[in-house]
């Protein structure tokens, strides 16, 4: 059983103008993005901005999210249908892969709760991470979710780099930002990418997943000595 994390945030002085600015970004309509952490080496970041349209539906206790990122030439639209109990059949569908992942998964959850001054200071959120492309050559990506925002944290096993959610709102940002960095505090929740497989089954088709990755790259490997060989009978 994990344990509720605490955080405890004092909040002393506020001035007219960011009372004002508060006001302000509160009747502002809401713009998402996520910057990108790209590990280029073990001294070297690549931080990239990427702005997403985000929407969600919630019906019968299931969420259904939608991101949008405009790429060039073709647009991504990542849907996650979502649910907190333990058992529900969680879905990862990326249009730009035309495909679902059938490994995505619920890894583990956590409690985190924020003290502040403001009003209604006390919070507790829940934080939910999944695993998707377990089968995949560059590795095993971690999702994290907090109904409230949306997913707040995406970071791939392997390569180190990570993706963190900012708005347009500097409280909703606040929040983010403490939510995160108790993520990365508390190790045994951040790293890794495990999979609860359910049952037997999954894992058969799981390993059967990762052999076909397998067997692809070998034919590639083939096609490719195969198309040497000719160029070189063809000189």
């Amino acid at each position: 059983m994990r344990f509720t994390l605490i955080v405890i945030v004092g909040l002393l002085f506020f001035s007219c103008s960011q009372k004002a600015n508060r006001e302000e970004q509160t009747n502002q309509k809401l713009e998402f993005h996520y910057v990108s952490y790209d590990m280029e080496c073990c001294t070297m970041v690549d931080i990239q901005k990427q702005p997403v349209q985000y929407s969600f539906q919630i019906k019968d206790s299931t969420y259904t999210l939608t991101y949008i990122y405009q790429h060039t030439p073709k647009q991504d639209t990542i849907t996650y249908i979502l649910n907190q109990a333990p058992n529900f059949k969680v879905q990862f569908v990326s249009n730009r892969h035309n495909r679902s992942d059938e490994l995505f998964s619920r890894v583990n959850s956590s409690s985190i709760l924020i003290y502040s001054n403001s009003p209604g200071g006390r919070r507790e959120y829940k934080v939910y991470k999944y695993s998707s492309n377990g089968a995949g050559m560059d590795g095993c990506v971690s999702h994290f979710w907090v109904p409230e925002f949306g997913i707040i944290l995406k970071r791939n096993s392997t390569w180190r780099g990570f993706q963190k959610l900012r708005t347009n709102n500097d409280s909703i940002n606040r929040q983010i930002e403490l939510l995160t960095d108790i993520i990365y505090q508390d190790q045994d929740f951040y790293r890794g990418c495990q999979f609860e497989l359910p049952d037997e089954g999954f894992e058969v088709k799981r390993e059967r997943m990762i052999q076909e990755k397998e067997n692809q790259v070998i034919q590639r490997q083939k096609r490719i000595l195969e198309l040497q060989k000719k160029q070189n009978n063809n000189k």
